[in-house]
């Protein structure tokens, strides 16, 4: 399974159009950010970008590019799925092959509120190898899983692990993820979680790591993955709320879920002056139907939600006690 899907990974990462910027402060920023992803590994960026900063005119190779993130291709064209986070702040994506080769790439599109990106590999092969993309719905609790992608530049990297919860929800904006104890690690973010039949059922996204500054720690049994339905509504254009990578944050809600005892979602926390609270919904209170649709557990009540824009309304019908009540939500705007 490992040998059919490792061809389609990919590493992304920062080469000699962005070393080679002008800008001071862009040359700032991305010392910083190679510094929070690579410590250890700071003492030797002079020395790798140097020939490109000398401007050789040369065949670009797998060794002159920093790897920073992860991917995986998606069609034979060169359409590659990651992590938002990972290109959010790169005017110029490279992205290096299983078969050591180099390509630029260019930003299609995204969902910033899922920490989904989308490249095009400019001037592609025709014919690339793909992944098989599953589905996340079906996901169940205990399944086995791997996680390929390029911790701290260790580029190609193979780890396993099971699904540990599902729908989870890390605070910063991006919900109905998907935990596994698959170790991922800073660079690792948009490889496929995979499960085995060898298909893509999410997108490597964050760890947790108590008690420690984001990027410095290491992985301790707690990593999430963004679901790969929402990848797959994005690529067939059915997200309305997909948008250029600048546009400002996605629909806002602001109420927690978690599945009841018949798997139906209920509400359990309702943020303070949310959207939620001035429409009247309350802990306790059990989604029944969201636009009509009837039949959305969780994930699918966070998928209605994420496929509106801020200022669209929400039509629910809520279980209160023995009544079934009729509310109204205009969504607010994810800061």
């Amino acid at each position: 399974m490992v040998r059919e899907v490792m061809p389609a990974v990919v590493g992304i990462g920062i080469g000699p159009a962005v070393a080679g910027s002008t800008s001071l402060e862009r040359k700032q920023r991305l010392l910083e950010e190679l510094q929070r992803l690579f410590e250890r590994e700071l003492q030797e960026l002079p020395r790798k970008l140097k020939p490109q900063w000398q401007g050789e005119g040369r065949e670009l190779t797998p060794e002159d590019i920093q790897v920073v993130g992860s991917g995986f291709l998606v069609d034979k064209g060169g359409t590659i799925l990651t992590a938002y986070h990972v290109i959010e702040e790169q005017r110029q994506v490279y992205v290096t092959t299983h078969d050591n080769k180099v390509y630029r790439a260019r930003v299609v599109t995204a969902a910033p509120e899922d920490d989904i990106g989308v490249l095009a590999i400019i001037d592609a092969d025709p014919a690339f190898p793909v992944v098989k993309l599953g589905s996340s719905a079906a996901l169940e609790i205990a399944e086995p899983v791997i996680a390929i992608g390029n911790p701290f530049g260790f580029t190609f990297t193979v780890t396993s692990g099971i699904v540990s919860a599902l729908n989870r929800s890390l605070g910063h904006g991006v919900e109905g993820l998907i935990q596994t104890d698959a170790p991922i690690n800073p660079g690792s973010s948009g490889g496929p979680l995979v499960n085995m039949s060898g298909e893509v059922i999410g997108i490597s996204h964050a760890i947790l790591s108590p008690g420690s500054r984001q990027g410095e720690a290491g992985f301790v049994g707690l990593g999430f993955a963004v679901p790969i339905d929402r990848a797959k509504a994005l690529l067939a254009g059915e997200r309305r709320s997909a948008r250029p990578a600048a546009a400002s944050g996605g629909p806002y809600l602001g109420v927690r879920l978690e599945a009841g005892r018949d798997g139906r979602p209920v509400v359990v926390e309702v943020m303070g002056g949310s959207p939620a609270a001035q429409a009247g919904l309350k802990p306790g209170d059990g989604i029944f139907a969201v636009d009509g649709r009837t039949d959305l557990d969780v994930a699918g009540v966070l998928a209605r939600i994420q496929a509106h824009r801020p200022g669209d309304t929400l039509k629910l019908q809520v279980a209160r006690g023995r009544k079934i009540l009729g509310i109204v939500v205009r969504l607010g705007a994810r800061s």
